[in-house]
């Protein structure tokens, strides 16, 4: 699963001079790699370099302006229809974040040139370690049940990141609440053969659509002086209609629901694996007895 995380955003850095959407998917393809290896920390610290790992926040922070800058421009383009004032706002806004972007896109390049392949291959070799060594090492264990037990700890996470989640003001305990919610995603897409896990991501896509839009209408809001412009009175508004989608969707009851649905794929996972070995012991147990028969 690493190694196709990891070419997965060797493919999305490929991409980028696209445009379009494909600064967001390289960054998606970083995020899923860095929290695969934050999820299964416990089997790849002895491979898996902090040097690797700083060197990955590192890229995702690199990238962090620019996207911002790109979500900004596009809500702004969208006012087309607000009144002539805030449209001059929009406007002069605008001008500015272009000029963000582009110096933020120019850093990003630099960035990626300078340690991207070599971050890369030094990861393509750690894990490679550790598979090996996970194969020498661990061959009768079960990663189904690792798995299991990492959904429930994302899924308890995820409660707690929720329910810390009041206002409109708690947009950086909403900021955690979206991570917790992306890595707890990452863990159960790959189970897309069980009706339940793709439930559940599905409940989680929204939930992050929910928490992306708060995040990036405090994020634009935090770029406007506080003088009551036509402009600022759009993106309070913006803020407030994010936050209350976030709180009907998924504050109150809703955290231990999610929570809930997690655990029952978890559970799936378990008993599954659980029958498989079962079935494996049986049949050794049957091809010894025809052994000693014969």
């Amino acid at each position: 699963m690493a190694h196709e995380f990891l070419e997965a955003a060797v493919a999305e850095r490929g991409r980028l001079p696209e445009g379009g959407e494909a600064l967001h998917d390289f960054r998606v393809a970083i995020r899923r790699l860095r929290s695969w290896l934050r999820a299964f920390r416990p089997s790849l610290d002895d491979t898996v370099s902090g040097r690797t790992r700083r060197a990955l926040a590192a890229l995702a922070d690199a990238s962090n302006q620019a996207r911002d800058a790109e979500v900004g421009l596009e809500w702004l383009a969208a006012q087309r229809h607000a009144h002539p004032h805030a449209r001059r706002e929009a406007r002069a806004l605008q001008a500015r974040l272009r000029r963000e972007l582009r110096a933020a896109m120019r850093r990003l390049h630099r960035h990626l040139a300078d340690e991207f392949e070599t971050t890369v291959l030094r990861l393509d070799g750690e894990v490679a370690e550790t598979v090996s060594a996970t194969t020498r090492e661990a061959k009768g264990s079960s990663a189904a049940r690792v798995l299991a037990a990492l959904i429930r700890r994302h899924a308890r996470a995820l409660a707690a990141a929720l329910g810390r989640v009041h206002g409109p003001g708690d947009e950086a305990a909403a900021h955690r609440a979206r991570i917790a919610g992306k890595r707890l995603r990452y863990l159960i897409e790959p189970l897309d053969a069980d009706p339940e896990a793709r439930r559940v991501v599905q409940r989680l896509k929204r939930l992050q659509d929910a928490l992306g839009e708060f995040h990036d209408a405090c994020v634009l809001g935090a770029r406007l002086p506080a003088s009551g412009s036509a402009l600022e009175d759009r993106v309070r508004t913006r803020i407030a209609l994010a936050f209350t989608r976030v709180r009907r969707g998924w504050l109150g009851r809703k955290p231990a629901e999610v929570r809930s649905a997690a655990d029952r794929v978890a559970h799936r996972l378990a008993d599954a694996e659980a029958d498989r070995l079962d079935g494996e012991a049986r049949s050794r147990a049957l091809s010894s007895g025809r052994s000693a028969a014969s």
